[in-house]
């Protein structure tokens, strides 16, 4: 593919601009988060107060390491939606690349048809990481990015590829690879100006465009591809929630998109709680000290969530959504879940910090 596809236009971004105001949101994981100031939002940043001296610009960076699409469809109405962005980036090519495929197309055609609903502009743009090197080696597209365009063809929505910019100069030998990607997914502060590079050229060649056209969304929005989509998700507060044991709500003060954590570290403390629906999705703050976590769905027989434990794995401070149910029978369901120390190798502690709960109807 050429590495920018123009398909729709951004008109509520250039509306915005015009009247001096514009918000721009960015979805993401460890390549786009704000935490790391060498990413290349920043140089998005620069280039706008740059170009566009006289105009406020507000940026809402809710990327977070080592989440994927999943992950996001927690973050978009408070993140994007209720701050009235008005351009979206989404980039989740790396980290959606070793999941589930059905998995993946339902949370990104959730969290794109979410956007496109609050008459947001979305682009989708395109990283990479080392699994992806076969694939993009014999000319093909790897299937991560495959699957997106699917979605950007169906949606009309513009994608950069834009680690293709960094590829390139590889490949053709002008930088050595360890300039671009040393541990086969971050890319440098080289690499990640190479990526945003590619994104100014487009936006430069969007804001020149004098194409009006009504893009689809809001109600105007075609038919899903996937009628099992996880746009429609609801947010069970913790006042719902029933526990037994040692757990409080408290204020979360180390990933600060998040407002609170229900908190426990005592052993077999558990919870209940009610929903409509048919999936859940529970966002974690999760690490090394996270203890062995039973569930039951429906009074069924409890089932054993493990969570990765690797070397790589900090003691607590990750972010980790998962997902405990999909094609559940539409209608009313209970949940439990209970929490323990574990007996193996990458257990720290007991603890249970749970930052959201959604179902998915």
């Amino acid at each position: 593919m050429d590495d920018i596809q123009i398909r729709g236009n951004l008109r509520r971004f250039k509306e915005a601009i015009q009247n001096k105001n514009v918000k721009i949101g960015f979805a993401g994981g460890s390549i786009t988060t704000a935490r790391t100031p060498s990413n290349w939002p920043t140089y998005i940043r620069g280039w706008f107060v740059d170009r566009f001296r006289d105009v406020r610009l507000s940026v809402f960076n809710a990327a977070i390491g080592a989440t994927g699409s999943l992950c996001a469809l927690s973050l978009a109405e408070k993140e994007w939606i209720r701050t009235d962005c008005d351009l979206v980036f989404v980039e989740y090519a790396a980290n959606d690349h070793g999941a589930d495929r059905e998995e993946r197309m339902r949370t990104r055609e959730g969290l794109i048809r979410k956007l496109l609903a609050a008459n947001i502009d979305v682009v989708l743009v395109y990283t990479f990481h080392q699994p992806m090197f076969k694939q993009a080696d014999s000319g093909e597209l790897p299937d991560s990015i495959a699957d997106f365009e699917m979605l950007a063809e169906h949606y009309h929505i513009s994608s950069v590829y834009m680690a293709n910019a960094a590829y390139d100069r590889v490949k053709r030998g002008m930088i050595p690879w360890k300039m671009w990607l040393p541990d086969g997914t971050h890319p440098q502060n080289l690499g990640s100006y190479f990526y945003a590079e590619k994104v100014i050229e487009y936006l430069e060649t969007e804001l020149a465009r004098t194409d009006s056209s009504e893009l689809p969304k809001g109600e105007h929005m075609p038919a899903p591809l996937n009628p099992m989509h996880w746009q429609n998700t609801e947010e069970i507060p913790f006042d719902r929630v029933r526990t037994e044991g040692a757990w409080s709500v408290e204020r979360e003060v180390f990933i600060p998109w998040f407002d609170e954590t229900l908190y426990t570290c005592g052993l077999h403390d558990s919870l209940s709680f009610e929903f409509e629906g048919r999936g859940l999705l529970i966002v974690f703050n999760y690490g090394k000290s996270t203890g062995k976590i039973h569930y039951a769905m429906d009074d069924g027989e409890w089932q054993e969530y493990s969570f990765e434990r690797s070397w790589w794995v900090p003691e607590e401070n990750f972010t980790n959504a998962v997902k405990f149910a999909d094609d559940l029978e539409m209608g009313k369901h209970t949940f439990k879940l209970s929490v323990t120390y574990g007996d193996a190798e990458g257990y720290t502690s007991s603890d249970c910090k749970i930052l959201k709960i959604f179902s998915v109807k």
